[in-house]
């Protein structure tokens, strides 16, 4: 390309240049604290500087289509940090980028498809069209099991994810399932809880449609606690009992806070979480039992560590 004098651009250069650069860059990128590790927003010579400072937002739509997987990548971060308004076709265009990269949140690693790391870095721009485009088309996608584990009873999808779960059953799928709390679906739901490998995924389903049918799961386990004193309920768990909002569950709360163990740490830990699944849940019961929990932190009461519910992205 030639600039107006008839000399070579030298954007256009640079440009190429970064490209190069990030052709044989690993397929991965680091998205935890910047201070914390090696990241591309502190490094002021990373090519995404210059795709974010210097190019503007048809180029940069333009490299989202790029060979070079990191190229799309950070074509894409400079786009979302622009604020683009057009980034939900963006998203939409790259539903079947199958490239997997991995992504380093401190110590946590982990790998996911190009396509979810649009979906979830661009979240904001991320409409009921895409998400309805996702769960009919795409449910080789990460963000596809995301939709059914939230979808609470959402009335369009329902007679498709019983289809799906005649499928092909799964966590996600019996959660989603399971919100629609409908008695039709009780004795396929028990069934299907009890083969589930996990506990903590039948913990999970029951917390979607908390019915007298599946205390027992939840009286299993807590059995097992009782018995074996180094043990200590699971936040999973105590959300699933929170989700009961009764006498039972509240009785079984003040049972657990008063069985506590003389461990500081443990006693500690266990009325944190007794306390945020009860706030997650909350009822008048539940505030009574915050209370009583929050005596028996001693001092460790100016400490309490709740669990923000709404830090996460949600579909609905």
């Amino acid at each position: 390309m030639l600039n107006c004098n008839g000399q070579p651009d030298q954007n256009e250069s640079i440009l190429q240049q970064k490209i190069n650069e990030l052709k044989t860059e690993k397929l991965g990128i680091y998205m935890g604290i910047p201070s914390m590790g090696v990241s591309h927003e502190t490094d002021s010579t990373h090519p995404y500087h210059f795709f974010k400072d210097s190019l503007n937002a048809e180029q940069l739509v333009e490299l989202t289509y790029h060979e070079y997987p990191m190229v799309r990548v950070y074509s894409f971060l400079a786009l979302n940090e622009k604020r683009f308004d057009n980034m939900q076709d963006v998203i939409t265009g790259h539903l079947t980028d199958t490239t997997k990269i991995s992504i380093s949140h401190g110590c946590v690693i982990y790998s996911e498809t190009i396509t979810d790391f649009i979906i979830y870095e661009g979240f904001h721009s991320v409409t009921d069209e895409i998400r309805d485009l996702i769960f009919y088309e795409h449910s080789d996608l990460k963000a596809f099991s995301d939709i059914l584990s939230t979808c609470e009873g959402y009335s369009p999808y329902y007679k498709r994810i019983k289809q799906i779960n005649q499928e092909s059953v799964s966590k996600s799928s019996l959660m989603a399932l399971a919100s629609y709390r409908n008695e039709e679906d009780l004795d396929f739901l028990e069934a299907e809880i009890k083969k589930l490998e996990d506990q903590g995924w039948q913990f999970q389903v029951i917390e979607k449609y908390p019915h007298d049918r599946f205390k027992p799961i939840l009286e299993e386990y807590k059995q097992i606690f009782e018995i074996d004193t180094t043990l200590d309920p699971s936040l999973l768990y105590l959300n699933a009992l929170a989700s009961y909002k009764n006498e039972w569950s509240n009785k079984t709360f003040s049972n657990l806070i008063n069985t506590r163990s003389k461990d500081y740490y443990r006693n500690r830990d266990r009325l944190q979480e007794i306390m945020k699944a009860t706030e997650k849940h909350d009822t008048s019961l539940y505030k009574v039992i915050r209370t009583e929990a929050y005596k028996n932190l001693g001092e460790d009461t100016l400490n309490i560590n709740y669990f923000d519910y709404g830090m996460f992205n949600s579909w609905w």
